[in-house]
């Protein structure tokens, strides 16, 4: 079911989607559909909450393997940006959620803090792994990072032709970085690719 939601907001948004397509494509009836989630929101959160999911689940595999390194943090933006659809669907209903009365403003006020807490987790394990700073402080750093990605997904929304995730990204996380050199040295070279 969150399958089929998932490629019904991807590919119409919010709006174009439709529970009794979702339905259908599901081999169930619409009242089986709402029988799971009453509102179309209820879904369009859940769907919201697999794909933080996925990404987390993509995120801590990369920094097992590789550890945490800039490039990891263009893996997350890169993840962000493979369903165009969802992410401006996502960054459209995260601004209205900041409205207390809005239905997804519990969700994403969960989320955020979520983030912010993963991030500065991810960051403490470079600082064990001796990629990350020691001297930052991991609150402010993982909030910087929340921020940017999401500033990030918003102008590539707007044009993403015009964006190189891995030059922005670099430069903007040099100071993050146990060696400020290699973050420019990455950010240069990937802009020239």
């Amino acid at each position: 079911m969150l399958k089929a939601a998932y490629e019904q907001f991807s590919t119409y948004g919010y709006h174009g989607a439709s529970l009794r397509e979702i339905a259908t494509l599901c081999g169930i009836s619409h009242p089986g559909i709402r029988h799971h989630f009453p509102t179309k929101e209820d879904l369009f959160i859940e769907v919201l909450r697999e794909r933080d999911s996925r990404v987390r689940s993509i995120v801590e595999t990369w920094i097992a393997e590789k550890g945490v390194s800039i490039e990891g943090v263009v893996e997350i933006a890169r993840q962000n940006m493979t369903t165009p659809g969802l992410l401006e669907l996502f960054t459209i209903t995260a601004a209205q959620a900041g409205n207390p009365d809005h239905p997804a403003h519990d969700f994403f006020v969960m989320r955020y803090a979520e983030r912010r807490r993963l991030y500065a987790k991810y960051l403490r394990i470079g600082q064990e792994q001796g990629t990350v700073r020691r001297d930052i402080d991991l609150e402010d750093t993982a909030s910087t990072i929340v921020a940017l990605l999401d500033g990030i997904a918003i102008q590539w929304m707007m044009g993403p032709e015009d964006m190189c995730l891995e030059s922005l990204l670099g430069k903007a996380f040099a100071d993050i970085f146990a060696s400020p050199s290699e973050a420019n040295k990455f950010a240069a070279q990937k802009s020239r690719d």
